[in-house]
């Protein structure tokens, strides 16, 4: 009897942030050494005031927004799930207008398919 088990995929932590200003600052840059797909971004206002949170992806000169919220008051935490393939030499950036604020991004890290 033959049997057949997919290989289980597991998520890996791809960078972390822990700002200490209000500014925007890099979570994850992309190489070709994968195909790498965000699967989970979580940024926190760990400062004592509202704040504007966003991530977002940096390719060259443009960036992509995954995420912005305004007035998000001290303490609070968002979470950004989606699959989302970030290409080689791209950014996976956070922002906030305060500070001390953190992030954490997730997701796969796949072999690229040879011809």
């Amino acid at each position: 009897m033959a049997t057949s088990a997919a290989g289980r995929v597991f998520t890996r932590r791809f960078g972390k942030v822990s700002a200490n200003t209000a500014a925007s600052w890099l979570i994850f840059e992309a190489n070709d050494q994968y195909v790498w797909i965000v699967r989970d971004v979580v940024i926190h206002n760990a400062s004592s005031t509202a704040a504007t949170l966003a991530v977002f992806i940096q390719a060259g000169l443009i960036g992509y927004t995954l995420l912005q919220e305004e007035s998000v008051a001290s303490g609070l935490t968002l979470h950004w799930e989606g699959r989302q393939e970030i290409l080689p030499g791209e950014l996976l950036m956070g922002y906030a207008n305060v500070a001390p604020w953190d992030a954490i991004a997730t997701g796969y890290a796949l072999t690229p398919a040879t011809a």
